[in-house]
C-alpha cells in the first residue's frame, strides 16, 4: 500500500499484526468447537486466548530459521501459551513429516497432526521420468530449486539418483527470491540446458508466467508442477490433482469438527494426478513427441 494514501484505520486493518491476530482468531474458533465436542480439554481456548502473545519480531526470527510462516506462528504462540497451544492447527500438507519427527507414521500419525502428504520429492522424480520419455535426447537438464523449501534436500536426492540411472547430467541451480530467480534464468541463456525441471516452492508458482515466457524465449522446454502452467506455455505440467486434495482437506476438517482425533486419522497419499502436454509448444520448438508419451497424457494442447 502507498503510505500517503493510507489512513490510520486502514493501515491497521492491513497490518501484519492484524493479520496474525486474525490467524489466532481462526485457530481459537476451531479449538472452541473441538472443546465443546470434548476433543480438547475444557478451558483450553480461554487459556490460550489469555496467554498468547503476538510478537511480530519474534515470529520473523523463527521464520528465518524454519522457513515456514505457519510453523513460525504456532511456535511463537506456543512460547507464550505453553502446552495448551498443542491443540491448535490440526491439519497440514507437507513432504517430510515422518523424517521431521512431526508424526509417528502416515498410517498412525499420533499427536495433533493429520492431512494430505503432497509427495513433493517423489513427484519431482516422476516429472524427470516423464521428461526423459518425452525428450529422450535431453542429456543435460537444469533442476531449479529453492534451497529454503523444506523438501528441497529430498527432491535433490531423489531427482539426482534417477538422473544418474538415466544417464542425464543434472545441473542444480538455486533461486530463493525474484532476484536470484532472474539470475538463474540469465544463466540458462549463457549455458543452455536441454530442459528445465522445477523442484518445489511457491516462488515458482507466483513467477510461473515469467518462467514460462523466458524459457520459451530461449526455446528451452519447461516442466512445471502447478495446474495451468502447460496452458501458459510449459511443455509439460504434472501434479497431484489440487482440487481433489482441497476436497479431501474439507473431509478432514469435517471429521475433526465432528469429534475425530487428528492423530487417529491416517495421512493420505495423493491418488489423483494430471499430466498435461503442450503439443503446440513442442511443434514451435521443432520437437516431435513420441506417440506413446502423448497417449499417457490426460490432456494434450494442440
Amino acid at each position: 500500500m502507498i503510505a500517503r494514501y493510507v489512513r490510520p484505520q486502514m493501515g491497521e486493518v492491513w497490518s501484519d499484526a492484524h493479520r496474525l491476530e486474525l490467524w489466532l482468531d481462526v485457530e481459537l474458533a476451531v479449538t472452541a468447537v473441538r472443546e465443546r465436542q470434548g476433543a480438547v480439554p475444557a478451558g483450553t481456548t480461554d487459556r490460550v486466548r489469555s496467554k498468547a502473545n503476538i510478537d511480530e519480531s519474534r515470529m520473523l526470527e523463527i521464520e528465518a530459521r524454519v522457513h515456514h510462516d505457519v510453523i513460525a506462528f504456532l511456535s511463537m504462540i506456543t512460547e507464550s501459551a505453553g502446552d495448551d497451544a498443542r491443540h491448535l492447527h490440526v491439519g497440514m500438507t507437507s513432504s517430510d513429516l515422518v523424517d521431521a519427527g512431526l508424526v509417528k507414521s502416515f498410517a498412525h500419525p499420533g499427536g495433533n497432526i493429520t492431512g494430505i502428504n503432497d509427495l513433493s520429492d517423489e513427484l519431482a522424480a516422476k516429472r524427470l521420468e516423464l521428461l526423459n520419455e518425452a525428450l529422450p535426447g535431453a542429456s543435460r537438464v537444469a533442476l531449479l530449486l529453492n534451497p529454503n523449501f523444506p523438501a528441497t534436500p529430498k527432491i535433490a536426492q531423489r531427482v539426482g539418483s534417477l538422473a544418474r540411472t538415466l544417464g542425464i547430467e543434472l545441473i542444480r541451480v538455486d533461486a530463493q527470491d525474484p532476484a536470484s530467480l532472474d539470475a538463474a534464468l540469465d544463466s540458462f541463456a549463457r549455458s543452455r540446458p536441454d530442459a528445465i525441471l522445477l523442484g518445489g516452492d511457491a516462488l515458482f508458482v507466483v513467477r510461473a508466467k515469467e518462467l514460462v515466457a523466458r524459457s520459451n524465449a530461449m526455446q528451452i522446454p519447461l516442466v512445471h508442477y502447478w495446474p495451468g502452467t502447460a496452458e501458459m506455455g510449459a511443455l509439460i505440467s504434472h501434479q497431484a490433482d489440487i482440487m481433489y486434495n482441497v476436497a479431501r482437506a474439507a473431509y478432514y476438517a469435517d471429521r475433526i469438527l465432528k469429534g475425530a482425533k487428528p492423530g487417529e486419522l491416517p495421512i493420505e497419499q495423493p491418488s489423483h494426478y494430471e499430466l498435461v502436454v503442450n503439443a503446440r509448444i513442442a511443434k514451435a520448438f521443432g520437437i516431435e513427441l513420441p506417440a506413446r508419451f502423448l497417449q499417457r497424457a490426460d490432456r494434450v494442447i494442440d
